[in-house]
Formats: C-alpha cells, structure tokens, sequence
C-alpha cells in the first residue's frame, strides 16, 4: 500500500513540476522576440549537450541525504 502511495506523490510532484517548467517557458517566450528567443533555444540545446552524461557525485551523510561536492 504505501509504495502506492509513493508512486502516486511522486506521479503528482513530476506532473506538477512539468507544469512549473511550461508556465517558465511560456513566460520567458512571452518577453522575448523571435530573434531572441531562437537564440534562447540554441542556448538551451547547447547547455543540455555539456552537461550530457554528467552525473553529480556526493557524499551521503547519515542522515542518508548526499551532498553535492
């Protein structure tokens, strides 16, 4: 049962932060010009391909939680 319960927060927190993420992408677009915001998306793409593969390292502390480095 809770790791139903489980499964549907964390469904209901990815669900909410793709809503976060569109409401940003909305708004971002809404002030910026064609130009800009092609440039915008060429800026995204290359940020996504530097950091591809790249996972953060961390220490876990006791308390279970990692700390980034």
């Amino acid at each position: 049962m809770e790791s139903t319960k489980n499964d549907q927060d964390k469904t209901a927190r990815k669900e909410k932060m793709k809503a976060i993420r569109e409401s940003g992408k909305t708004q971002i677009n809404s002030v910026l010009n064609a130009d800009q915001q092609k440039l915008w998306e060429t800026h995204k793409k290359e940020m996504k391909e530097k950091h591809k593969g790249k996972k953060h390292k961390g220490k876990k502390h006791k308390n279970g939680i990692k700390e980034l480095k």
